[in-house]
C-alpha cells in the first residue's frame, strides 16, 4: 500500500509519518520543506493507495490571524486537491471536535445537529464536511479531541501537553475553565485508527476519535498526580479555544472496526515525560 501524508512535518504529521512507516510504503509532503500539497498534479497523486491530510490551520488562533489563509487552506485549496484524489483511494483527512462547540455535559455523536460555528476555524471544518462527499467517494472525516502526546515536533498549546510541560518545568499545573470539559485524544490512538481506517474495510463517513474524557478540572487533576505537582485554578473564559466544551462518543467507529482507545491520560503525560 503507498501512502501519501500531507503536512508531515507538523504536531499530528510528523509522528504519524514516522509510525505508519513502519508498515507502509509512505511520502510525506509539507510546506516547510517546500513543497505545497496545492501544486501536487493529479498524475502524482493517483499513484497513491490512500491520502492522509493533517495540513490545515490547525488551531482557533492560527486561523483567526490569518482568516483568509484559513479559508484557503482549510477549504478552497484542499477542495481543489480533493478533486485530485482518485475515487478508487481512501483520503481520511482531519477534522475536528471542535465542530460541537459547547456542547457538554451531553456525549456527542456524529449524528447530531451541529451548533453554530464560534470562529472561522469551526466554520472551515463544518463546510468541508459538507463539501467533500460530492467530491470523493471515499472520505473519511475524523473529528479528533483535543490531540495530545509526545510528537517529534511538540505543540506546547495542546491542554495535556501544556500541562505536563508547566509541570515539569514549575511543578505547577495551571487550570484555567475547570468546569468546561474535552475529550482529549492520544497522538498514538489517532494513529491506531488511521492504521485501522487503512487496512479494514471502513465504510466512509464523519468519526469521532477520542481516547478519554473528562472536565479540565479533572483532567489538570490527574496530570498534577502523575507528576506529583501542584494545581493552580483560574477562572472562565470563552475567548480562543475557552468557548468549547465537549465529549465525545467513539462508539460510532468502534462499532465498524477493530479500533479501541486504550490510551489514559497518564499515558499521555508519561510519553511526554519520558521523552523531553
Amino acid at each position: 500500500m503507498r501512502i501519501l501524508v500531507v503536512g508531515s512535518l507538523g504536531y499530528i504529521g510528523s509522528e504519524t509519518f514516522l509510525q505508519l512507516t513502519q508498515d507502509f510504503s509512505v511520502t510525506g509532503i509539507d510546506i516547510r520543506d517546500g513543497t505545497s500539497y496545492q501544486s501536487l498534479s493529479r498524475e502524482m497523486v493517483a499513484t497513491f493507495d490512500s491520502v492522509i491530510w493533517l495540513a490545515g490551520h490547525s488551531s482557533v488562533k492560527s486561523s483567526e490571524e490569518d482568516p483568509i489563509g484559513a479559508l484557503k487552506n482549510n477549504l478552497s485549496d484542499l477542495y481543489e486537491f480533493a478533486l485530485k484524489i482518485p475515487q478508487n483511494s481512501k483520503f481520511i483527512c482531519a477534522s475536528s471536535a471542535s465542530v460541537y462547540g459547547n456542547s457538554a455535559p451531553n456525549i456527542s455523536e456524529e449524528t447530531d445537529n451541529l451548533p453554530p460555528s464560534i470562529n472561522i476555524y469551526d466554520r472551515t471544518k463544518k463546510w468541508f464536511e459538507e463539501l467533500i462527499p460530492d467530491l470523493h467517494s471515499q472520505p473519511y472525516m475524523l473529528r479528533f479531541g483535543t490531540v495530545s502526546g509526545w510528537s517529534p515536533r511538540m505543540r506546547r498549546d495542546l491542554i495535556v501537553n501544556a500541562m505536563t510541560l508547566d509541570a515539569l518545568d514549575s511543578g505547577v499545573v495551571k487550570v484555567r475553565n475547570g468546569s468546561r470539559y474535552r475529550s482529549v485524544l492520544g497522538i498514538g490512538d489517532l494513529i491506531s485508527a488511521i492504521r485501522t481506517i487503512l487496512l479494514e474495510d471502513v465504510p466512509s463517513g464523519t468519526y469521532n476519535v477520542a481516547s478519554q474524557s473528562g472536565s479540565i478540572d479533572e483532567i489538570g487533576s490527574r496530570v498534577a498526580a502523575k507528576l506529583g505537582a501542584q494545581v493552580s485554578r483560574s477562572g472562565e473564559s470563552d475567548s480562543g479555544s475557552g468557548g468549547y466544551s465537549f465529549r465525545l462518543s467513539t462508539q460510532k467507529l468502534e462499532s465498524l472496526t477493530s479500533w479501541r482507545p486504550t490510551l489514559t491520560i497518564e499515558d499521555i503525560v508519561s510519553s511526554i515525560k519520558d521523552r523531553v
